[in-house]
């Protein structure tokens, strides 16, 4: 179904099941990894597991302040129509068509969500807990109009979002970003299992 089309509904239902999904292959792709395989950095440049992990966790967490407070704002409005349709916004519809997993242009992140160059073989774990913190937003968000609930990017103050906006962002980008652990894992020279 096209984004567009999507019922408010229809699109929380999505998402919670995308970053479930998203949720287990983290664990299955980087559950069991030594801590060498999860800081090992491709020679040629690029992020270790761990920092791809350290990014996703920066990145959902410094929304998460922004999402609570425009479900708080839009709580006491009694406007839930869970049966009306999603509208993105532009900067959400031009977000989520450059973060798509199937693109295969490099986007530099931005400097508040750049990885650690150290990052902690924990990175996994903070991305996990994140993604559960999304996850009750999500619900939280059953009670409120999508797309009356607006945020601002942490990244630009200037990129204004509504919630069902931010809700595909992560979604698109956590798949992005678990193609992007496959291929590290795959690459030459990726430690071997012990």
């Amino acid at each position: 179904m096209a984004t567009a089309e999507l019922t408010q509904r229809a699109l929380l239902e999505d998402c919670a099941r995308e970053l479930e999904k998203i949720s287990e292959e983290a664990r299955r792709l980087a559950g069991s990894l030594s801590e060498e395989q999860l800081r090992w950095v491709p020679p040629d440049g690029g992020w270790s597991v761990a920092q791809i992990f350290d990014h996703l966790a920066r990145a959902n967490g410094s929304y998460l302040p922004g999402i609570r407070a425009a479900i708080a704002r839009q709580r006491g409005d009694n406007t839930a129509r869970s049966g009306a349709p999603w509208k993105p916004t532009l900067f959400g519809r031009m977000l989520v068509r450059s973060l798509d997993p199937s693109s295969t242009r490099a986007l530099p992140a931005p400097r508040i969500w750049r990885p650690s160059t150290e990052a902690s073989p924990r990175a996994l774990e903070a991305f996990l807990e994140s993604q559960t913190a999304i996850a009750e937003l999500v619900r939280d968000a059953e009670a409120i109009d999508l797309n009356r609930a607006r945020l601002s990017s942490p990244a630009n103050r200037f990129i204004r979002l509504n919630v069902g906006d931010a809700f595909r962002i992560f979604v698109v980008h956590d798949w992005r970003h678990l193609g992007q652990v496959r291929r590290v894992m795959t690459r030459a020279g990726f430690p071997a299992t012990g």
